[in-house]
C-alpha cells in the first residue's frame, strides 16, 4: 500500500501484506516515499515500483497535482525521487511497463486546472535518473486512474472521466517499420455510465 488520502492530507506512508505462510506479522512497515502523494501512476519492473505524478500535499486550496516520479527498489527498501519530471503536472495518469521497448510509457491525466490530456510518454528507466520523451497521444483524453492493461502485444485503455468506451492499441510489424494500429470500442449500450472508478486485472 503506497501512499494514498486519508481525508485530510496526503500519505507518503507505505506498508505491505506479508503473505508468507508462518509469518508473524501479517502488516510491514515500508520506508516511506519522499513525496506524499495520491492518484498517481504506477508500474513494475525489475524488482523496483515506479510512482509518476498525482495529487501531492500542498498548502494550497484544492488538489494540486505533481511532476515528479519516484523509483522503489524492493530489496534495499528504498525510495528514489528521480531527477527526470514530467513537463507538466498530472494527476491520474495510467502507466504500464512494456517489455518489448523496455520503458514505461505514461497515458492522459488531468492536468493542473483540471482537463483531461490525449498526453502519452515515455520514461526510460534503464537510466539512472531516468529520461523522458513525448510519444504520439491517445485518440482521446482520459484521466484513467490507472486502468491500463496489456496483453499480448495489445494495449487496453478503459474508460476514464466521462468516457465509455476502451481505446485499444495493437502493435504488428512490417518489413520497414513498427506500426500501432489504434481503434475504439464502445460499451455505453452495455454498461450505462463511464468507468472511472473500478478496478480490473486480466487473467
Amino acid at each position: 500500500m503506497i501512499g494514498g488520502y486519508d481525508g485530510k492530507s496526503r500519505l507518503k506512508d507505505c506498508e505491505r501484506i506479508n503473505l508468507i505462510e508462518g509469518a508473524t506479522s501479517t502488516y510491514e512497515n515500508m520506508n516511506s516515499m519522499n513525496e506524499a502523494r495520491s492518484h498517481f501512476g504506477y508500474a513494475f519492473h525489475n524488482k523496483a515500483i515506479y510512482v509518476v505524478g498525482g495529487f501531492g500535499q500542498s498548502k494550497k486550496i484544492g488538489n494540486i497535482p505533481t511532476d515528479t516520479v519516484e523509483k522503489y527498489e524492493i530489496e534495499k527498501d528504498k525510495w528514489t525521487l528521480l531527477s527526470v519530471k514530467l513537463p507538466l503536472k498530472l494527476s491520474g495518469v495510467s502507466c504500464g511497463y512494456f517489455e518489448d521497448d523496455k520503458k514505461i510509457k505514461i497515458f492522459g491525466g488531468n492536468d493542473s486546472i483540471n482537463r483531461s490530456t490525449r498526453l502519452v510518454f515515455e520514461l526510460d528507466v534503464h537510466s539512472d535518473e531516468g529520461k523522458l520523451r513525448e510519444c504520439n497521444a491517445m485518440l482521446k483524453k482520459r484521466q484513467m486512474n490507472n486502468k491500463l492493461y496489456i496483453k499480448d502485444q495489445m494495449v487496453f485503455l478503459v474508460g476514464g472521466t466521462n468516457e465509455s468506451d476502451c481505446e485499444i492499441w495493437k502493435k504488428f510489424y512490417t518489413d520497414e517499420e513498427t506500426i500501432m494500429e489504434k481503434t475504439l470500442f464502445s460499451y455505453d449500450k452495455v454498461i450505462q455510465g463511464d468507468l472511472n472508478c473500478f478496478s480490473g486485472f486480466i487473467m
